[in-house]
């Protein structure tokens, strides 16, 4: 195995961990903030560290591919359940009332009645 493939290995895996780390250290203060630094870590895991662990050991990177694949969606999910909470709640009673008259430009549909 060559001595770069190492190297890089290293750099990329400390790179990735660093971003767990700060997942980590921010995610009690905001949650969204460390969920998007966990995907961060998990996105140079996959795009970068996976590159060299497959390059060294084969069988064992597609465990570990298979693993953050299902880590990265859980992450997914997580941060669309926040932005999902942190969206205005929006109430359909009001939908008749706040509809926009047709502006300039705008195609009239059929009229019924």
């Amino acid at each position: 195995m060559p001595g770069w493939v190492v190297v890089a290995l290293l750099v990329s895996a400390a790179a990735a961990t660093g971003a767990a780390v700060r997942g980590l250290a921010v995610v009690r203060r905001d949650r969204r903030g460390g969920y998007l630094w966990f995907r961060r870590a998990l996105l140079v895991s996959l795009l970068v560290v996976q590159v060299f662990v497959f390059r060294v050991r084969e069988w064992s990177a597609v465990a570990g591919l298979l693993l953050e694949v299902l880590l990265l969606g859980l992450v997914a999910a997580e941060l669309q359940e926040q932005a999902r909470e942190e969206a205005p709640l929006h109430d359909d009673a009001d939908d008749a009332t706040d509809a926009p008259d047709a502006g300039p430009g705008s195609v009239p549909g059929p009229r019924l009645g």
